[in-house]
């Protein structure tokens, strides 16, 4: 929007993050990308629950482990199983895992069946893990025609039960208030937020976004994987539905 106009941001500006901006422009860094990031929690999460699997192995014994009691494997303190559990079930282990299965599958349902388990809500900037594992895959998988043959849903009823929604469809029209590019990944794929009725909707976008800045009226169908939250210019917490999909443009329907 114009200078002096409320818009949405993803960086920091007046010291909040990913929220509303009054007029002016943002400073982003470009690199790395935001899905990148996320990507990048991923591989990190993963070499940690690695270590992590190696440590407790040598903690409680196993049978591949010469000279450590097998019997020790029984006596795992409840505290230390709780902690190993809450390792490896992290949104960003998950993705890591998530990934390499996800480049089996071309269709779209089985790519939703996959990730809805593991899709949850996030706070601040980039996007939950899994979010992010989707927009890799739809870069090249999604298509618009298997969207079209799911059911829509509104959007005040995915803000009213997230939970419900997750790796359901969701269409919107509205504005576009940011847009850019993220190059840090190849084929590029789109970040960005849309002003939906009187709520917003941030997004990645796949495929062809021709002729689309911010400003432009569009529409955009795509998976809803979840809410994002980020602190406002004005103080405060803002929530919106997280779509991972493409905008209902020509060159997408093919």
């Amino acid at each position: 929007m114009e200078a002096g106009g409320l818009r949405l941001v993803s960086g920091p500006v007046d010291g909040a993050v990913d929220g509303l901006a009054w007029g002016g422009q943002s400073e982003r860094v470009s690199e790395p990308g935001p899905v990148v990031r996320a990507v990048a929690n991923t591989i990190a999460w993963g070499i940690v629950a690695s270590i992590g699997v190696f440590a407790y192995r040598l903690a409680n014994g196993s049978d591949d482990e010469p000279g450590l009691p097998v019997a020790a494997a029984t006596t795992a303190s409840p505290a230390r199983d709780s902690a190993y559990a809450e390792m490896v079930e992290s949104p960003e282990h998950q993705a890591r895992n998530l990934l390499a299965t996800l480049e089996k599958t071309g269709i779209l349902s089985d790519a939703i069946r996959l990730l809805r388990p593991h899709m949850g809500d996030t706070v601040g900037v980039d996007p939950h893990p899994i979010a992010a594992a989707m927009g890799l895959w739809a870069r090249s998988n999604m298509r618009w025609g298997e969207l079209e043959r799911m059911y829509d849903s509104r959007r005040v009823e995915v803000e009213k039960d997230p939970d419900r929604f997750r790796g359901e469809k969701l269409c919107v029209r509205g504005e576009i208030v940011e847009i850019y590019a993220d190059r840090s990944v190849d084929p590029i794929v789109h970040v960005g937020g849309m002003a939906a009725g009187d709520g917003f909707v941030r997004f990645i976008a796949v495929r062809s976004t021709r002729g689309l800045v911010a400003g432009s009226s569009a529409r955009f169908c795509g998976i809803f994987t979840g809410m994002q939250t980020y602190t406002n210019t004005l103080g405060g917490m803002t929530s919106a539905p997280f779509v991972v999909g493409m905008f209902d443009l020509e060159q997408n329907r093919y």
